[in-house]
């Protein structure tokens, strides 16, 4: 889940204000901004698929789901919806900055101190991370293994 946290860190945090500017190069930013804005309820959509395929590799995470009673979508979705609103944001910055390796740098350096809070979330989180670690395999290669068997389980089933 830490990692999974990580990667949406540098992803929506950094890399999709790049993009959505990008994308908009030479045109009005706002006209891609429903779209994007479109995308927040696909990624609530795909929080339980995400969950399940995380109980697969993470048993005790498994576990911990019903504990949370509905908390845990509620503060993924709050925390997906405050990053790409604050992506959103630097997209404009970004957009209209003409020193755009300055803006990368600047960025990257605040989102890298984000990060570090992650990787070291606190004592209490600390302490939760380590009893969800502890029933999980240590093994990459059974890890990967296990998640090739989701992948292939997904692309069987048939979409909504």
């Amino acid at each position: 889940m830490q990692h999974l946290f990580l990667g949406i860190n540098a992803h929506i945090n950094l890399d999709l204000g790049i993009a959505a500017s990008e994308t908009m190069l030479g045109k009005d930013l706002a006209g891609i901004k429903g779209d994007f804005n479109k995308i927040n309820s696909v990624l609530a959509e795909l929080l339980d698929g995400v969950k399940a395929n995380i109980s697969t590799v993470s048993p005790i995470f498994g576990w911990l789901i019903p504990l949370a009673k509905g908390r845990d979508e509620m503060l993924l979705n709050f925390s997906i919806q405050v990053a790409r609103d604050g992506a959103w944001k630097y997209a404009g910055e970004y957009h209209l900055d003409p020193h755009k390796d300055f803006q990368v740098r600047e960025r990257d350096t605040n989102i890298s101190k984000l990060a570090k809070k992650l990787i070291n979330p606190g004592k209490f989180l600390a302490f939760i991370v380590k009893i969800v670690a502890f029933a999980e395999w240590k093994s990459v290669s059974r890890t990967m293994e296990q998640l090739d068997i989701v992948a292939e389980k997904n692309a069987k089933q048939p979409s909504n």
